[in-house]
C-alpha cells in the first residue's frame, strides 16, 4: 500500500471526479495547512465555498483523520472517517457535471450504547481522562447506578447532560445527578463543564 494510502487507511482512486475530491478532501483536512477558502475554491462551486470550508475547518482541527471505508456512486462519494479519539463521521460529498462539489455534509455516527459498560468502553478509546458517577432515587432512597474513577484525587464532577447522549439507551431509573463523590451520590449538586472526550488535560 502507497505510504499515503497508509496514513488514511484506505486507498482512495482518483479515477472518477467524486474519487478525486474524496482524495483531495483527505489531503486537505489532513494537511499542516489550516483549512481556508483559497484550496477550496479549487474544488467546490463558489456559493458552497463558505460552507465547506467552515465544515472542512472542524475536520482539521481533528487531525489526523483516518478512512475507515469509502463508498462511490454516481457524482457521489461517502468517506466513513475515524477521529484520533474514535470518533466514526461521514463525509458525503457531490460532484456537478464540471466535477466541482456542489454538496458536502459531515454527519457524526454515534456510537452504540446499550450498557453502563459501554459509556466505559467508548471513553476509554478515546483516550481521555474522565470521571463520572450517575444515582437515582428510587422509593426515596437514593443509590449509585455506575460509575468510574469516582474517589478523591482523581474524580472531577461533570453534568449529568454530557452523558444524555450515551445513556439513551440505558435503563435504570431516573438519573438524578453525577456526582464526584462516592459517598454522596445524591446531594452532590450537578455542577461543572459538559465532559469533552476530545480534550486531554494531561
Amino acid at each position: 500500500m502507497p505510504a499515503a494510502d497508509a496514513a488514511y487507511g484506505i486507498h482512495i482512486d482518483t479515477n472518477t471526479p467524486q474519487g478525486l475530491r474524496a482524495k483531495q478532501t483527505m489531503d486537505m483536512v489532513n494537511s499542516e495547512w489550516p483549512i481556508g477558502t483559497v484550496g477550496v475554491r479549487t474544488m467546490a462551486v463558489p456559493q458552497q465555498v463558505n460552507p465547506i470550508t467552515a465544515a472542512m475547518g472542524n475536520l482539521w482541527w481533528d487531525r489526523p483523520v483516518s478512512v475507515s471505508g469509502l463508498d462511490i456512486g454516481a457524482g457521489i462519494a461517502t468517506l466513513h472517517v475515524l477521529t484520533p479519539y474514535g470518533a466514526a463521521q461521514d463525509i458525503e460529498l457531490r460532484t456537478n457535471d464540471a466535477g466541482l462539489v456542489d454538496r458536502f455534509a459531515v454527519t457524526l455516527q454515534p456510537p452504540v450504547i446499550k450498557k453502563w459498560a459501554d459509556i466505559d468502553t467508548v471513553l476509554t478509546k478515546s483516550g481521555a481522562r474522565y470521571s463520572y458517577q450517575v444515582s437515582k432515587v428510587t422509593d426515596g432512597k437514593c443509590s449509585t447506578v455506575a460509575g468510574i474513577n469516582t474517589e478523591p484525587p482523581t474524580a472531577v464532577t461533570v453534568s449529568s447532560a454530557a452523558f444524555r447522549s450515551l445513556t439513551a439507551n440505558v435503563h435504570s431509573g431516573p438519573l438524578v445527578g453525577a456526582s464526584s463523590s462516592a459517598r454522596r451520590p445524591c446531594t452532590t449538586p450537578i455542577a461543572g463543564p459538559a465532559l469533552d472526550v476530545r480534550k486531554n488535560p494531561g
